[in-house]
């Protein structure tokens, strides 16, 4: 269960300005590659959204694909990482993200944790997982210097 501070919800409430379009359901599975394109699937949760929704969920696969690789944030995931994340917030100049992210990553680690989507993960997979969603939730921001930790 996650213990975090309740006002993280609380500090994206009244963001109207980042109300944008997004998918809902942003991770690798859902985007295909074909010829010089690519295609995305399985748009779920409406139209409308918080961007940090899809920039987390798909981040976050970086993440957790470190984590089941490595043992730890570490490797060529955690390089992906910080390139795919810098790049957003270097290219949009949308540097709010890290104020609003936190909740967003702790409910996508719920998602991944859950035995049902990823049933042979080790316990050790999880529990870092977890254990970072409950970290950010604890802190101020999102700081991409503190994964490792």
């Amino acid at each position: 269960i996650f213990t975090g501070d309740r006002n993280s919800w609380d500090k994206i409430r009244n963001r109207k300005n980042r109300l944008c379009e997004v998918h809902g359901d942003f991770h690798p599975g859902n985007i295909w590659l074909y010829k010089d394109d690519f295609f995305l699937l399985d748009r779920s949760s409406g139209t409308w959204g918080e961007i940090a929704d899809d920039v987390t969920c798909l981040s976050v696969n970086y993440i957790y694909y470190a984590i089941k690789d490595q043992k730890i944030f570490n490797g060529p995931f955690a390089e992906l990482f910080h390139i795919f994340t810098e790049t957003y917030a270097d290219e949009t100049g949308d540097y709010e993200f890290f104020d609003v992210a936190p909740p967003f990553y702790a409910f996508r680690v719920l998602v991944i944790a859950h035995p049902r989507f990823y049933p042979d993960d080790s316990t050790l997979t999880k529990r870092r997982l977890l254990n970072f969603g409950q970290s950010v939730l604890d802190d101020d921001k999102f700081h991409l210097d503190r994964i490792h930790d």
